[in-house]
């Protein structure tokens, strides 16, 4: 047991410091944060592969991880390349125009000092 502890951490911040250094050769740390979600695959697939034997509930537990992972990596990676995208190509908010983002906020009467 304590070997995969060992192992998984081993792991963790060999992972960790690969993206790192992605993200720092890019001069982008959103790089970084998409990885997290396929981090913990990682360290699913870690715990599959250094057991020798593996029951029904650890396939399932290491299926649940990868849904998981997988949803939180797009959940994060997708609005950053729609970002990516409106700076290619250059729509978004120019000479003063507010963002659509934000023009919900904007109407919010809460925010309105009489």
């Amino acid at each position: 047991m304590f070997d995969l502890v060992v192992l998984q951490i081993v792991a963790a911040t060999f992972y960790a410091s690969l993206w790192f250094l992605v993200a720092l050769r890019l001069r982008r740390n959103d790089v970084a944060d998409v990885a997290w979600g396929a981090g913990f695959i990682v360290l699913a697939l870690v715990g599959r592969f250094a057991v020798d034997a593996i029951s029904n509930r650890g396939i399932l537990v290491l299926a649940l991880v990868t849904i998981w992972g997988l949803r939180l990596s797009l959940q994060i990676g997708l609005p950053t390349m729609a970002k990516l995208k409106i700076r290619a190509t250059g729509s978004g908010a120019k000479n003063g125009e507010a963002m659509p983002r934000y023009e919900r906020t904007s109407r919010c009467s809460c925010s309105r000092v009489s």
